[in-house]
């Protein structure tokens, strides 16, 4: 996993993974740090969008290889 980018509200990370996609199609689970003042954030992959509660600055979601968008549910709200 890399970081793409990082700002104050969000992040974009890409996930890689060398298994044969054939015979591994099984999504992983992150646990990733969040900037501690975040109660909620976004998570953003392939079209889909989920909200996940962060505790102690850590959230942890389900993600399959590729770019992974995550923001504060703060964020969100002013767009």
């Amino acid at each position: 996993m890399r970081t793409l980018e990082a700002a104050p509200q969000r992040f974009r990370l890409e996930l890689t993974c060398t298994a044969d996609p054939v015979a591994y199609d099984l999504p992983l689970t992150l646990v990733t740090s969040v900037p501690a003042a975040w109660k909620e954030a976004v998570v953003e992959q392939g079209g889909q969008r989920r909200t996940v509660t962060a505790r102690n600055g850590v959230i942890r979601f389900d993600a399959k290889p590729g770019v992974i968008d995550i923001s504060s549910s703060t964020s969100m709200s002013v767009r």
